[in-house]
């Protein structure tokens, strides 16, 4: 299900394609290395979400990978679980100190975006997602307009359609795997608290930087302690990458949670990764549909009534 948020009724200056047009260009020639965000905030201040499309996740699988050094062990749920607040870089969609939860649809992505390199250890966790109620809409999907349903005037058609563009650029830009480079994030991590602070959602579905039709998410860590639910762990030793929808890798040993408290229990491999390489693949490592298709169906599924205050 998809819903989409209105503008406000009224019309008026705050449709105005050039300002936004405007605010998008005296932005381009900031300084974002010393630039403050607020200072960003503050000049993308036309740009707010006009117009903003929302799904349900719920019933999802979404996988985060993390790197592992030869003498780091899992032992707990916070051994794949987002930075503490005192180690919460700036990301795509947070601010320094605040952590976000950042996964991927897919566990290819996830190691791929991670930078895995063969040879290297790593553990996928994978959690599935729970929606927060019959009626869950909380997810902001930022992705091309197909439609505008509720565009009154060409302005306002033209202000959405600037928007979400210089959202999604923003949103593209690559991953930062070298230091130095995270102030690039600076303006996609004050645009996803402009969205964030929408009521009723906590988190947002973008494109990877990989491929246009996988997808990734970042949500809130609040939000994500209440609803992501952790299914298993496992660990590997990435054997090749040769593209394509596969990642090889010997499989190390897998984990599950401990049903009485924060620890990783030791757990079954994946069925067929004792005989030798395991193949990671885009539709996970159980199996599934393709997550990817089902979400490219409900974007392109004609949008219904938002959700009431």
């Amino acid at each position: 299900m998809t819903s989409i948020t209105p503008p406000p009724a009224h019309t008026g200056s705050i449709f105005s394609p050039e300002r936004v047009w405007l605010a998008i260009q005296k932005y381009r020639t900031m300084d974002l290395k010393s630039a403050s965000l607020e200072e960003i905030r503050q000049r993308l201040g036309p740009l707010r979400p006009h117009a903003v499309r929302s799904i349900n996740i719920g019933g999802s699988v979404v996988s985060r990978v993390r790197r592992l050094e030869e003498a780091d062990r899992i032992c707990s749920l916070a051994d794949v679980w987002c930075p503490p607040a005192a180690k919460a870089p700036l990301g795509r969609a947070n601010r320094p100190g605040a952590p976000v939860f950042y996964g991927a649809f897919d566990p290819v992505t996830a190691i791929r975006e991670t930078g895995i390199k063969p040879g290297e250890r790593y553990a996928v966790a994978i959690y599935t997602v729970e929606a927060t109620g019959p009626h869950d809409d909380s997810t902001v999907a930022i992705y091309p307009w197909i439609e505008l349903p509720y565009a009154q005037s060409r302005d306002q058609r033209l202000v959405a359609a600037i928007t979400t563009d210089f959202y999604i650029s923003e949103f593209s830009r690559p991953d930062v795997h070298y230091e130095g480079q995270s102030y690039q994030h600076k303006a996609s991590c004050v645009l996803a608290e402009m969205l964030l602070d929408l009521p009723y959602r906590d988190s947002l579905l973008y494109q990877s930087t990989l491929s246009h039709s996988r997808f990734n998410l970042a949500m809130q860590e609040e939000a994500a302690r209440e609803r992501l639910k952790l299914l298993e762990v496992i660990e590997c030793r990435m054997t090749r990458d040769e593209g394509g929808d596969e990642v090889r890798s010997l499989c190390l040993g897998g984990y599950l949670p401990d049903p009485q408290g924060e620890d990783l229990l030791p757990g079954p491999v994946p069925q067929g990764a004792e005989k030798g390489e395991w193949r990671w693949n885009v539709q996970g490592a159980d199996g599934k549909p393709h997550q990817t298709e089902k979400i490219l169906d409900v974007l392109g599924r004609p949008s219904t009534p938002p959700r009431g205050p």
